[in-house]
């Protein structure tokens, strides 16, 4: 199975050791899209990987970015899209063509996070899928025909919201949500933040969580799920 992978990015140094693990892995991801909103700084290096680099004249948030490096992948059969504040094992991507080709049912997959490096380095996985309770944004990864068929994120979503988007889309398409136990992934929480005080945050989250209800409600009434 062919896979591409989406990072967003506002921190150079992160990004560089997550190209390393990507790099590392038993199977190389056919194409990295880097969305880079850092205008002042470059990509270093890309160890190896045949990447696309795209850096927005303007810094996008989250979702914005999102909605361009999904929709700049082709020829795969899954994309990852991840945050740069995390580190993946060896069989990352091995493990999730895996799963995908075991849960047919499975739209997205998503690892086992711990946020200890230690752990990360000695944690041992278990031969187990789990069928998810609730959606996780920082590591997922999704079936290409799945990604085609779900509208962009909508505009008025720019920070929060958009795994919930996906989270609902995929299941109004009787896809499921599941975790694989047996790949472990190390996530820096809160690493790679923006600048944004929590004030600012907080009452971005409570605008952005009244926009996405009303936006649920409007697909409700219609019935319309698709583009």
């Amino acid at each position: 199975m062919k896979c591409q992978v989406v990072i967003p990015t506002i921190n150079i140094n992160l990004l560089d050791c997550l190209l390393q693990s990507i790099a590392g892995n038993t199977l190389i991801p056919n194409h990295v899209i880097i969305i880079n909103n850092l205008p002042d700084q470059s990509v270093v290096s890309t160890y190896g990987l045949s990447t696309t680099i795209i850096t927005p004249r303007s810094p996008l948030s989250v979702n914005p970015s999102w909605n361009l490096g999904i929709s700049q992948t082709t020829n795969c059969d899954f994309v990852s899209i991840l945050n740069d504040d995390i580190l993946l094992p060896n069989k990352f991507f091995e493990n999730l063509a895996g799963v995908f080709k075991v849960k047919t049912d499975a739209g997205v997959v998503c690892p086992w996070t711990v946020i200890n490096m230690k752990e990360f380095k000695t944690k041992k996985g278990v031969n187990n899928i789990i069928k998810m309770k609730r959606k996780e944004g920082w590591a997922w990864t999704i079936r290409k025909d799945l990604v085609d068929e779900i509208p962009p994120i909508h505009s008025n979503l720019q920070l929060f919201y958009g795994d919930d988007w996906f989270w609902w889309h995929t299941y109004k398409r009787k896809r499921t949500w599941v975790k694989d136990l047996n790949t472990i992934i190390y996530h820096a929480v809160g690493a790679s933040c923006s600048k944004i005080s929590i004030l600012e945050r907080t009452k971005q989250v409570r605008d952005e969580k009244f926009k996405w209800y009303a936006l649920k409600k409007q697909f409700l009434d219609s019935g319309k799920y698709g583009k």
